[in-house]
C-alpha cells in the first residue's frame, strides 16, 4: 500500500498559545467550540490556513496590529489537506510576537471512530447507563476538535476550557487552573505550557477513577484531596468492590507520614468497615514507598476496562 504523503501547512505563521472552549451537546452528540489563537508571522502572507477536519466555522476574526478583519466570507475548506483557508484583505508582514490573533468560533460533531472529541457510555452494576466524552488527539486528531496547527513542530501554550452539566467531573493531563459555575453549568479551565496539540488530554464523565490515567504521585494526591471534599458522593455513586480498588491505588502515591495519619484520621471518623482491608493492606509500609507503581496502574486499569468501568 502506498503510504499517503504528509503535507505541511506554509510557515509564515507559528502559533505562540491557544485559547479554546468547548461546549459540548451529548443529546444532540455535537459541540460548540471556540478558539482564539496567538501567532507570531514568520513571513510575508495575503491568507492563513489551518488544519480542520469535520468542523464548521461560523464565525471568523483576524486581528494583526492594530487592524481587525471579518473573513468569514473568505473561509475555504480543503478535505483533502484536511484544512481550511482564510483570505487576508491585505498582506501582513513579520513583526513583534503575538501581533496576530485568529479568532473562530465553530461547531462539531461527537466521532464515532473514538478520535477527535468522541462521547461512549458505560453501564454501571445498577444498569444505569453513563455517558463519557473524551478526546483522542494524537496522532493528528486535535484538528476534529478545534481548528489548528496541528503539526509537531507547533508547539504552543494551552489554556483549555469545558463547560458541562454540574454532575460531570472533567479530567485533563494538564493542571486545572479554576473551575466556576454558571447557572447549572460548571466551567472547568485547563493550562498547558507549550506543548504540541496531539499531546493534550480532555476526559469529560461521571466519577469514576478518571484520574487513574494520570499514573504520577501528584494526581494521586489531588485525587486524595478530592475524595476527602466529595466523600458522600464517592460513597453513594462508586460501587464498594471499585472503589475500594480506587483508593488502594490512589494510596499508592501517598508516602509522608503526614499523608498517612491525614488518611488514618480521616476514615477514623467515618463508619468505613468496607474499606478497612484495602486500608490496612495499603498503609502499611507506606512510609518507605516512594513512587507511583505504574504496574499498579496498569492492573487495575486492564480490571475496570474488563469490567466496563473505562
Amino acid at each position: 500500500m502506498e503510504k499517503k504523503e504528509r503535507l505541511l501547512l506554509p510557515a509564515s505563521v507559528k502559533p505562540v498559545s491557544y485559547e479554546v472552549r468547548l461546549d459540548p451537546d451529548f443529546d444532540e452528540e455535537k459541540f460548540e467550540g471556540h478558539v482564539n489563537i496567538s501567532c507570531t508571522v514568520i513571513d510575508n502572507c495575503s491568507y492563513l490556513e489551518l488544519h480542520c477536519k469535520s468542523i464548521k466555522v461560523n464565525e471568523a476574526r483576524v486581528k494583526f496590529k492594530h487592524d481587525s478583519w471579518d473573513v468569514l466570507d473568505t473561509v475555504s475548506y480543503n478535505e483533502a489537506r484536511e484544512t481550511l483557508k482564510m483570505e487576508l484583505p491585505q498582506e501582513i508582514a513579520p513583526g513583534d510576537p503575538n501581533e496576530l490573533h485568529i479568532i473562530l468560533s465553530y461547531t462539531g460533531k461527537f466521532r464515532s471512530d473514538l478520535t477527535g472529541l468522541y462521547q461512549a457510555s458505560y453501564e454501571t452494576d445498577d444498569g444505569v447507563k453513563h455517558r463519557i466524552a473524551a478526546t483522542a488527539m494524537e496522532p493528528t486528531y486535535a484538528r476534529e476538535v478545534f481548528p489548528c496547527f496541528d503539526e509537531p513542530s507547533m508547539k504552543a501554550e494551552f489554556t483549555l476550557s469545558i463547560v458541562v452539566d454540574e454532575s460531570f467531573v472533567t479530567v485533563s493531563n494538564m493542571p486545572v487552573e479554576k473551575s466556576e459555575t454558571l447557572s447549572v453549568s460548571m466551567s472547568t479551565y485547563v493550562s498547558a505550557n507549550p506543548i504540541k496539540c496531539h499531546t493534550l488530554l480532555l476526559t469529560v464523565k461521571m466519577f469514576y477513577l478518571t484520574w487513574l490515567a494520570g499514573g504520577t504521585a501528584h494526581g494521586a494526591i489531588e485525587l486524595w484531596e478530592w475524595t476527602k471534599q466529595n466523600w458522600e458522593r464517592v460513597e453513594k455513586e462508586v460501587p464498594v468492590d471499585i472503589s475500594s480498588l480506587f483508593l488502594g491505588t490512589a494510596l499508592e502515591g501517598l508516602h509522608t507520614k503526614e499523608q498517612i495519619q491525614d488518611v488514618r484520621e480521616f476514615f477514623a471518623r467515618r463508619d468505613t468497615k468496607s474499606y478497612q482491608m484495602v486500608l490496612d493492606q495499603n498503609l502499611e509500609g507506606m512510609e518507605n514507598r516512594r513512587s507511583w507503581a505504574e504496574r499498579d496502574i496498569s492492573n487495575v486499569r486492564s480490571w475496570l476496562e474488563g469490567h466496563g468501568y473505562l
